[in-house]
């Protein structure tokens, strides 16, 4: 992995010092991505970094479709932001509100702490277009990490990710996989989490469990229903798709999903919810529906924000372990760094503490 930074900047050197000399003057393109790849024996991944890279320097103009050209010299003197890549990574994770994130963040920088690194962190909500912005732009600025909760499993986040890892950035998916993405991961076993959420409605004597999530489709929530139809079938119990429902929070797809589940003569007497905010909102409109939580519906969530003893609902919870996510995230970016070539960890976390029943 050192050596594709060692060729990115020797690319960059190349072509930074043609440019100071007059070889390329404004308006002349340079060589091309593949060019510069068959002269240096190397993937287009890296030769396009050093001209994005240039192009962050002021010395290039790159447009899709069109060779890079050297930039008027006026631009040369504006420069990258750039951090002291020895001892400084970056951690990025949705928001600062969720109390689940904080606990990633603290595990994370106690961690890289006690090595003696500091963390730039990144508490931001990304659409599709911004995330893939964020990470071209965390790319170029020479840390020597990334721990990253990815937002959306789209093609071209997956595009940038594979980029970094073709850079050599140690890289370190935080919460739920990427589907095609292969590299180091930490989070919770999802799997096991939906089957003991599932499993602990089922122990309270329902056999009509529907099982309610957003429509991101990250890996967690598909690794959640396998756990919550593990469970179902453990029991005897056969495939319910009638009775599953996908909709954002406080939508009109909400309403009218829920509706369409109660309205069965064959309804539900409990709900595992694939995240507590969700889970909240359910029970608002369960309750607007006329229906009482736990008297007519019981629920099941993971409590990563304990949303649930806020707001007083009784619900069975499980809380998933945030603090040691974030220090084995930490960990295995150290570990990466001294060992670049060593196999991908996947790391799957038990819950915390079981399955508690509050206020049940």
């Amino acid at each position: 992995m050192q050596r594709n930074q060692d060729i990115i900047q020797r690319i960059k050197s190349e072509l930074r010092k043609g440019i100071r000399q007059g070889l390329y003057t404004e308006g002349d393109p340079v060589p091309s991505e593949l060019e510069l790849a068959a002269k240096h024996g190397v993937g287009r991944a890296l030769t396009r970094q050093a001209l994005r890279d240039l192009e962050s320097e002021g010395l290039l103009l790159r447009s899709r479709g069109r060779r890079s050209t050297v930039a008027p010299r006026a631009h040369w003197t504006r420069q990258p932001l750039q951090c002291t890549g020895a001892g400084i990574m970056a951690v990025a994770v949705p928001t600062y509100q969720s109390l689940y994130c904080r606990r990633i963040l603290d595990g994370f920088n106690a961690e890289i702490g006690r090595a003696g690194y500091q963390a730039i962190t990144y508490t931001i909500s990304f659409d599709e277009p911004s995330e893939t912005r964020f990470l071209a732009h965390v790319g170029n600025l020479g840390v020597s990490g990334l721990a990253l909760w990815v937002q959306h499993e789209s093609v071209q986040s997956a595009a940038m990710l594979e980029e970094l890892l073709d850079r050599g950035m140690p890289l370190v998916l935080l919460d739920h996989r990427m589907e095609g993405v292969e590299t180091d991961y930490v989070g919770t076993d999802n799997v096991l989490l939906g089957r003991m959420l599932t499993r602990s409605l089922l122990d309270r004597g329902h056999t009509r469990i529907g099982f309610l999530h957003d429509t991101y489709r990250l890996t967690s929530t598909r690794e959640r229903a396998e756990g919550y139809r593990d469970a179902l079938a453990g029991a005897g119990l056969a495939q319910m798709p009638e009775i599953e429902g996908a909709f954002l929070q406080d939508t009109p797809e909400m309403e009218s999903v829920l509706a369409a589940i109660m309205a069965r003569r064959d309804k539900p007497t409990a709900f595992y919810c694939s995240h507590d905010t969700l889970a909240v909102a359910v029970a608002g409109h369960l309750a607007r529906l006329g229906y009482t939580i736990p008297g007519d519906i019981e629920l099941a969530t993971s409590d990563d924000d304990e949303f649930a003893r806020q707001h007083g609902l009784p619900m069975m919870l499980a809380t998933q372990p945030g603090l040691e996510t974030g220090r084995q995230a930490a960990e295995m970016l150290l570990a990466r760094m001294t060992n670049p070539d060593a196999p991908f960890e996947r790391r799957l976390l038990t819950p915390e503490g079981g399955v508690v029943a509050y206020n049940l």
